[in-house]
């Protein structure tokens, strides 16, 4: 009876010394959904496999590791791993405060 040959192991995720550690965690999250080894932080989400539909679970993904939430149309202006982390590591005070713009607007258009 033949030994069953050995099964290679999958490469190691290659992580980029340079990236900040939200950088990091967002590439992580795209190596997951993406099933690469590789993401650098100027590679274009599209470009390396992803969809509409992985960027739907992207978004969650995101929320989950960031405790924030992101709106899928952002993330479709938002390709690549730098500007994901950007994003996802801003400072929270400018989006309450475009909360707030966004709730006057509205009240001033309803009457």
């Amino acid at each position: 009876m033949a030994e069953p040959e050995p099964v290679a192991a999958p490469p190691e995720a290659t992580v980029d010394p340079f990236m900040t550690p939200a950088q990091r965690r967002v590439a992580a999250l795209w190596r997951e959904l993406l099933g690469v080894s590789r993401i650098g932080l100027h590679d274009n989400f599209f470009d390396s496999g992803g969809h509409s539909l992985l960027l739907v679970k992207l978004q969650a993904a995101l929320a989950r590791e960031f405790g924030r939430d992101i709106a899928v149309v952002e993330l479709f202006q938002r390709t690549t791993v730098a500007s994901q982390a950007e994003r996802m590591s801003a400072n929270t005070g400018s989006s309450d405060a475009l909360k707030r713009a966004q709730a006057r607007a509205m009240k001033q258009a309803n009457g």
